[in-house]
């Protein structure tokens, strides 16, 4: 009598088990035409397993792209304090005022102060990473 009633329980969670699978579209997937095909349970990711390998993605992406804004900041560095210098002999001027710079004597070009003041707080901003504050 007890192995009846265990054989009973054993089919209907295994009807459960498959109901769940279809309902995770763990047992079907879709043609490149768009026709609905069977497959055997297991043999496509589940939902969580794309979210994760997705999240792995873009969290190299994140580093890839945190590693050339470091590389970016280390080669602006020397610049820095050509950018000091000019937001000191500007103070006062708008950010659309035209600045004159001179390479022994000669003028090597001209810039609007805006651009200065915006690549000076470029090189001051916080990488994003999470120990920023």
């Amino acid at each position: 009598m007890e192995k009846v009633a265990l054989t009973a329980e054993r089919d209907v969670l295994r009807a459960e088990v498959e109901a769940l699978q279809d309902r995770l579209e763990m047992r079907h997937a879709f043609d490149g035409s768009g026709k609905r095909i069977s497959v055997e349970p297991g043999s496509i990711p589940d939902g969580i397993a794309c979210r994760d390998e997705t999240i792995r993605q873009l969290d190299k992406r994140v580093d890839e792209y945190r590693a050339q804004v470091e590389a970016m900041r280390e080669a602006l560095a020397p610049f820095a304090d050509v950018a000091d210098l000019i937001d000191c002999e500007t103070e006062g001027f708008g950010d659309d005022d035209i600045a004159t710079l001179h390479l022994s004597g000669y003028e090597a070009a001209r810039w609007r102060i805006g651009i200065f003041r915006t690549a000076r707080a470029a090189l001051a901003k916080p990488t994003g990473s999470p120990d920023d504050p």
